[in-house]
């Protein structure tokens, strides 16, 4: 992993890396969380999006039941 000058995106001061494996920093001058994007996490941060979408998709399919599920009931269809 190549290391250059990272700036905190809040405040514009430097962050000082001292573990390379890590993957989560604060910043000295005004405390604000900096995630950096690494190997090790692009696959978690990969996963974690997939899993909301599968959950918004769940959500989405849900709301349409409940809509015609009233119709399914008159008409006799459900259960």
């Amino acid at each position: 992993m190549n290391i250059k000058t990272i700036q905190c995106p809040a405040c514009g001061g430097n962050l000082n890396i001292e573990n390379i494996n890590q993957s989560l920093f604060y910043c000295q001058y005004c405390g604000a969380a900096v995630q950096l994007e690494t190997d090790r996490n692009k696959g978690y941060d990969l996963e974690h999006g997939r899993l909301d979408a599968r959950g918004e998709m769940a959500d989405t399919i849900l709301k349409g039941i409940e809509k015609i599920k009233p119709e399914l009931i008159h008409n006799g269809n459900a259960d």
